[in-house]
């Protein structure tokens, strides 16, 4: 049998570096090191090469051991030994020496995203509490959703009204929101209790935009959400159409004044602008009134309501609560009158019920309006 040998390319001046390539790349499988002993070569653990390694990987690797320490079991050993560590702000500096490379690389604080990785137990638990499975007698499934219900309660109690982002952003990248999802997908209207949709509004709100995209990122909501809507109990369609709206507004983010609502189309799927306008109609709670009014402000975003009943009625109704008592409600109308009125169509409609002669009478609101679209 005919021996093959690799031939070596004279853009390789380095022994060693010849020395590790020669292995990796033999042409007998018997003879080629594996990845982990590739790591472990000359070539990476000099002296030469441990004494070039920059203060930037140090810190990186101590990020990532600081980490470890605390219980992130995400963490290998390639995270914490800085033999095996490259900046992303290296690998952008090389990619950006090629101008036809496609990859764009943003650099990220590396210490802030390991620590985001980091799921503590509890959240592990309130995850694994939320999978179990509604499959057993009545008495245990009742056992089951008790047991839901007490970790949703967990959930509210450490976020309702707290400006927590870090909490946040763990129990989003645990998979607690997926799942929530997932239940209200799938599972039987009557096991769901306000407990669970009040946990999940809590996750959303405070929360800045960008990052509570992420729940949306991670999994669509809306079709859960939407489902809730049809849920006997009126509060659990209170904290849901709640939702909607705090979700529909990270949509908005980072768009222009001409772009339509990012979250548009995963809601028109669900056939979620149907079912918010049929809540609008139905409801006697103004409350959920006025929320189902903005979610549907916050959608059309630059975007002609095209059914002409909808969009009067949603129109009037804003107007009609923009000096409305609650804030909330009060300045969401008006943003969502905003961005209804980036869309001609929607601003001729909005314009109709100003009557210019007695314009002293209006509010800031539609002064503005007045000033920037005549």
């Amino acid at each position: 049998m005919i021996s093959k040998t690799l031939e070596r390319p004279p853009e390789v001046k380095d022994d060693i570096l010849w020395d590790l390539l020669a292995k990796m790349l033999a042409f007998d499988r018997k003879d080629r090191i594996s990845a982990s002993d590739a790591l472990n070569h000359e070539f990476f653990t000099s002296d030469k090469v441990l004494n070039e390694i920059s203060k930037e990987v140090r810190n990186i690797a101590l990020a990532a051991q600081t980490s470890k320490n605390k219980g992130n079991h995400y963490v290998t050993q390639y995270d914490t030994n800085s033999l095996y560590i490259i900046p992303l702000r290296k690998i952008k500096q090389i990619l950006s020496d090629d101008p036809e490379s496609v990859y764009q690389i943003s650099q990220p604080n590396t210490e802030q995203n390991i620590e985001q990785q980091t799921i503590s137990d509890e959240n592990l638990k309130i995850l694994e509490v939320l999978k179990l499975p509604l499959d057993g007698s009545e008495q245990h499934n009742k056992r089951t959703i008790q047991l839901q219900v007490s970790e949703c309660l967990n959930i509210t109690n450490r976020l309702k009204d707290k400006d927590d982002s870090e909490q946040r952003n763990e129990i989003v990248n645990s998979g607690i929101t997926q799942q929530l999802s997932t239940i209200f997908e799938k599972r039987d209207l009557s096991t769901i209790s306000q407990s669970f949709v009040q946990a999940y509004l809590c996750i959303t709100f405070p929360y800045p935009w960008e990052l509570r995209n992420q729940i949306y990122l991670k999994k669509n909501p809306y079709p859960g959400l939407f489902r809730l809507l049809d849920h006997d109990d009126i509060e659990v369609v209170h904290l849901a159409i709640r939702s909607i709206a705090s979700l529909l507004v990270c949509g908005l983010n980072g768009i222009l004044n001409t772009e339509v609502n990012q979250h548009f189309e995963a809601v028109v799927a669900c056939d979620g602008i149907n079912k918010t306008f049929s809540l609008f109609k139905q409801t006697k709670y103004p409350h959920i009134k006025h929320t189902s009014a903005i979610c549907i402000g916050r959608l059309f975003h630059s975007k002609e309501i095209i059914d002409k009943v909808i969009k009067q009625e949603v129109i009037q109704h804003l107007q009609s609560i923009v000096n409305d008592s609650d804030k909330w409600t009060r300045e969401s109308a008006k943003d969502a009158l905003s961005y209804l009125a980036q869309n001609s169509e929607n601003r001729q409609e909005i314009m109709k019920s100003i009557n210019l002669k007695s314009i002293a009478e209006l509010s800031d609101y539609y002064y503005y309006y007045y000033y920037y679209y005549q």
